[in-house]
């Protein structure tokens, strides 16, 4: 049986610097991302921490490969952020 999937996170930016990384994941579903980054590296972040979010109990080579894989991915499709 599958478990049933967590509610989708909130993300937020704000300077991390503080903490020493590029995103973090609560278990209140709220995911923080550095609001200096950009480009493929924020894209990079942003998957990485939502597999946090999806799958807490992998390790953190795991997410760090796994956010890797799927950023580079996206990026090839054309995925990018833009201001509205």
């Amino acid at each position: 049986m599958i478990p049933p999937m967590p509610k989708p996170p909130t993300i937020t930016e704000r300077k991390l610097g503080k903490h020493g990384a590029h995103g973090l994941c609560w278990s209140d579903g709220t995911i923080e991302i550095d609001s200096r980054l950009r480009g493929k590296k924020r894209l990079e972040i942003v998957c990485h921490e939502i597999i946090h979010h999806l799958a807490p109990e992998w390790s953190e080579a795991k997410v760090l490969h796994a956010g890797r894989i799927m950023g580079n991915a996206l990026w090839k499709q054309g995925y990018r952020k833009t201001d509205s």
